[in-house]
């Protein structure tokens, strides 16, 4: 059929008329309204931030630590205000014996997202690795702030006072921990360290062979039967 320029003139008017009234936009699509032209530019980067860091967390699980952090350095690159990216990276940083550049991140961590105990937890195991003895109590203290009733925490803490010669405080702080949890081997041990660095001899026997009992199996079992000997030695024990 033969189209007349009337026609045409008329069909030209009519989608002239309909995109007018907004109708009809690019690959048939709704016009964008005034209110999602405004929306939220980092929800895309967040999204696929978060996307790798749970890339990152299954590399990390079956011990491919550097592909880990490199899927945690690219969503703190898509996303950098994000805290998980840095808290991520930081522990991943730690197993592979970059410390100082952990304690960088933690920090960053720390500071997005100040009221996450377990940031704080993981800085504090980072200043132990850098003999931060004081200032990874602070940290775990702070993680203690958040989570009372953590045993893990109260044993952290009595680990850095311990390391700092404070055998009484140690002793208290990781009794508490023994109280939340009271079949864990380690803190069996640092008790039993405690009361012996106190010379508390029938003590540290005691909870040695409490460690031994509760894992016999364990690395430090030798040198917890050494220990053993040595206190039934000097309370002149059979």
């Amino acid at each position: 059929m033969r189209l007349t320029s009337k026609y045409l003139l008329s069909l030209l008017g009519f989608l002239t008329a309909f995109l007018a009234a907004g109708q009809l936009s690019a690959c048939g699509q709704a016009p964008a309204t005034a209110t999602n032209t405004s929306f939220d530019r980092s929800a895309p980067a967040a999204e696929r931030a978060k996307a790798l860091n749970i890339q990152g967390i299954q590399l990390q699980s079956q011990g491919k630590m550097q592909a880990a952090a490199d899927c945690y350095r690219q969503a703190i690159r898509i996303y950098p205000e994000g805290p998980a990216g840095h808290n991520n990276l930081a522990v991943v940083l730690k197993d592979l014996n970059l410390i100082p550049e952990a304690e960088k991140e933690a920090f960053i961590a720390i500071k997005l997202r100040p009221t996450r105990g377990d940031y704080h937890f993981n800085l504090g195991l980072i200043q132990q690795r850098l003999n931060k003895q004081v200032e990874a109590e602070a940290s775990f203290r702070a993680a203690l702030k958040q989570d009372t009733m953590n045993a893990e925490n109260h044993f952290r803490v009595a680990q850095t006072l311990f390391a700092q010669h404070k055998a009484v405080e140690a002793e208290d702080e990781i009794k508490v921990g023994i109280l939340l949890k009271p079949n864990e081997a380690k803190y069996h041990r640092l008790l039993a360290d405690c009361l012996l660095q106190q010379t508390k001899h029938d003590g540290a026997l005691c909870e040695y062979k409490t460690a031994m009992e509760l894992s016999p199996e364990s690395a430090e079992s030798g040198d917890i039967k050494n220990k053993i000997e040595y206190l039934k030695q000097v309370l002149k024990l059979p």
